[in-house]
């Protein structure tokens, strides 16, 4: 339940994300949209029956930097494209989707600030 995440994610501290870059685009001068979901592969690994995504304010200057420094993200179909995000959020929203003609799929999507991001690339995590 949406209830749920808000307990965690709208809080005065940061969030943790781990996650697939989808889109980046822009907001104005100074500032992207970066949309982060959770990566294809992870989704295996822990089931949620809702999809969790972020859509973040960052500064393009951090954003460019980032996308200089690793010209290869989006190769090999994007499955190397993970980053660890730390990010503020100020609302969640919640929406449904349909793939396909498939069953619908709950969609939370935590919105707010990008306080900073780390790429793993082929790294893979273990809990």
């Amino acid at each position: 339940m949406t209830v749920e995440l808000e307990r965690l994610w709208l809080t005065d501290r940061p969030i943790l994300f781990v996650g697939a870059i989808k889109d980046i685009s822009s907001i104005d001068q100074e500032n992207y949209k970066v949309e982060i979901e959770r990566n294809f592969f992870s989704s295996f690994e822990d089931m949620f029956m809702t999809e969790l995504q972020l859509a973040l304010q960052c500064p393009k200057q951090k954003i460019d930097l980032f996308l200089t420094e690793h010209a290869d993200l989006f190769k090999e179909d994007g499955f190397k494209n993970e980053v660890v995000v730390i990010a503020d959020i100020d609302e969640i929203e919640s929406k449904t989707a349909s793939w396909s003609g498939a069953e619908m799929e709950e969609i939370r999507i935590g919105k707010g600030k990008c306080i900073d991001f780390l790429y793993l690339g082929d790294t893979q995590l273990y809990r």
